[in-house]
């Protein structure tokens, strides 16, 4: 999954990317923790964004990625996991791989973090390396290379017309145009009506005048 990202953000147009998944498959913390720290790794100069249904749950995602980012000690799996053997002790911090990854005054806040440059230059705080919001957050006015949406719809958002229409338009306007004309946008999370957001973008086509930066793909 993380090689295919990879591969989606070296084409010289935009991506678009729905998968739907049972709870529990463990899709949340492969693609807004695990994959987001494995590009973090490669590329310090990436800017991204964690998105979800509400700017609560995107902080509680970028929490967890900042915790692993300034982690000292090998995490320890949990003892149940670690028993049926789901799980093992981790061997290595990302900052004795990698190095330090937060600077002492730089920007790392609920919302945004910055993580420090190889070559010790200042990022401002336009460019923060991750950024959390939730779908109906009036902040968001930044371009990201990769867009992470994870479960970013409510069955409440489909219960009329009306409420269908409004979640579509806000999709529309605000999350697919947060991404740069070379990025990723991946909405991923598990199906709740015939016709939920996921639905409504997996029945998007590429015109012929916009065949080059706009891509439907489904994952199952």
């Amino acid at each position: 999954a993380g090689h295919l990202v990879v591969q989606w953000l070296a084409t010289p147009r935009k991506e678009f990317v729905g998968e739907n998944a049972p709870p529990g498959a463990g899709k949340a913390t492969l693609h807004t923790l695990d994959i987001p720290l494995w590009l973090t790794c490669r590329d310090r100069a990436l800017r991204g964004m964690i998105g979800s249904a509400s700017q609560t749950l995107a902080n509680s995602y970028l929490f967890r990625l900042a915790n692993n980012l300034t982690m000292t000690t090998p995490v320890l799996a949990e003892d149940d996991d670690r028993e049926l053997g789901l799980a093992v002790d981790a061997e290595a911090t990302l900052i004795g791989d990698y190095g330090v990854f937060r600077v002492p005054g730089g920007l790392w806040s609920a919302q945004k973090l910055v993580v420090a440059q190889h070559d010790e230059r200042l990022v401002t705080q336009k460019e923060a390396t991750w950024t959390a919001g939730g779908l109906f957050t009036n902040f968001i006015g930044g371009r990201y290379r990769v867009n992470l949406w994870d479960d970013s719809v409510d069955e409440a958002d489909f219960l009329t017309l009306e409420s269908t229409e409004k979640i579509q338009r806000r999709w529309d306007k605000v999350a697919e145009k947060r991404c740069e004309p070379a990025g990723l946008v991946r909405l991923q999370g598990q199906r709740l009506t015939p016709d939920d957001l996921y639905k409504y973008n997996l029945g998007k086509k590429a015109g012929e005048s916009d065949a080059h930066d706009h891509e439907c793909c489904e994952a199952e």
